[in-house]
């Protein structure tokens, strides 16, 4: 990723954070609830695509099953289309 208006000018986290944050903002939630993070947006969108918890843990380098579950799975039904509901692609 590089800066627009300065393709040789790499981005930096502080940058990439700040995007992510942004972007993060738009998602339509109740008021007095948190906008979700980075990590549990790209963790659940993969557990409900099929990836297996395993493989999500494991690219996360969480320490086990259990912090995925308890802090970064936004949904547990799989049912449910996440990427509407976090995205509201109407």
């Amino acid at each position: 990723m590089r800066f627009i208006k300065d393709s040789k000018k790499p981005l930096s986290v502080y940058s990439i954070t700040r995007y992510i944050h942004s972007i993060s903002g738009l998602i339509r939630r109740d008021p007095n609830t948190p906008i979700p993070k980075g990590r549990a947006i790209g963790a659940t969108l993969a557990a409900n695509a099929g990836v297996t918890s395993d493989d999500i843990v494991s690219h996360a380098f969480w320490s086990n099953y259990t912090i995925f579950d308890t802090f970064y799975r936004l949904a547990r039904n799989s049912s449910n289309d996440l990427t509407e509901s976090i995205l509201n692609l109407e």
